[in-house]
């Protein structure tokens, strides 16, 4: 039904490599016709959805030596931070007799196959079961095949790695209350210590409050299924799932750019090169007691 040319970008770093891998698995922005046909909102009304280009602020990653995965396929259409099963079986017509979960998210209308925006349903009527299926096979089974194969790659170079999942957050709901009085500029998950050591959580969080933002751990988003499939600490494998709220880096409004985009890219670029410090001591460490 959708065609995609390509499912995801990866960029590799430019010159050495370090023990980070970044992932933007929401900033997909190319919406087909076929789609925006099928739904009953404007293209900017179903971008609520996205990361709104937190692929550009961390484009960086390439250039201190590290590598950058990012998906192209709207979260709106299919997301990427969900197991395959959590799917609505009322969405579609044709249905499976499988063995889907019906978790909050699926329950709140957010779950593989995204089916509300607020109360409102996205689609204007029900799906063909087939053709969403077969987009489990060809996006979502292609995106985590090879996100798994760059995690071990990295991890069988380096002891301890870190894989940051980058993510925006809304500073206003859907009908325009302000939440940025009630919401931390960054948001820092861990799943509450069982993706990644303490170690390197609190570097982040102390690293940015350094810098003067509001900072916050697991509260109120502490990572979903990305970091409980790759989430691994014991093994060396340390998943954060790390949100910043749009409206440091976005006109929310107009989905553009703003004015503070470069001064927090520069700072999240400063956080990186620091934690890949931090990585490289705590792998020569554990090297130097083999």
């Amino acid at each position: 039904m959708f065609n995609f040319d390509k499912i995801y970008e990866i960029h590799e770093p430019n010159s050495y490599n370090l023990p980070i891998l970044m992932t933007s698995s929401h900033s997909g922005r190319s919406y087909p016709d076929k789609y925006i046909e099928m739904i009953n909102f404007s293209l900017n009304e179903i971008r609520v959805f996205e990361d709104n280009y937190i692929d550009r602020l961390y484009d960086f990653a390439t250039n201190i030596g590290c590598k950058l995965m990012v998906s192209n396929i709207p979260r709106a259409i299919i997301d990427l931070n969900r197991s395959k099963k959590e799917i609505d079986e009322k969405m579609f017509f044709n249905f499976e007799n499988i063995s889907n979960e019906r978790t909050a998210k699926v329950k709140s209308g957010i779950g593989l196959f995204p089916k509300l925006r607020g109360t409102r349903n996205i689609y204007r009527e029900k799906l063909d079961w087939k053709s969403y299926k077969k987009l489990i096979h060809d996006v979502y089974e292609e995106w985590h095949s090879r996100l798994e194969e760059e995690i071990y790659d990295i991890r069988s170079v380096f002891s301890e790695i870190a894989f940051i999942d980058c993510h925006s957050m809304p500073s206003y709901d859907l009908e325009g209350k302000i939440l940025s009085d009630k919401l931390p500029e960054f948001v820092i998950g861990d799943l509450w210590g069982e993706s990644s050591k303490n170690e390197i959580t609190n570097f982040i969080k102390e690293h940015l409050k350094k810098n003067g933002f509001n900072v916050s751990i697991n509260n109120p988003y502490a990572g979903a299924y990305t970091l409980k499939k790759y989430g691994n600490p014991r093994n060396g494998i340390n998943a954060i799932q790390l949100e910043i709220r749009k409206d440091l880096y976005l006109d929310e409004r107009n989905l553009l750019i703003n004015q503070n985009f470069k001064e927090i890219k520069k700072t999240m670029m400063n956080l990186i090169k620091n934690l890949s410090v931090l990585l490289l001591d705590m792998n020569a460490y554990q090297k130097s007691a083999e």
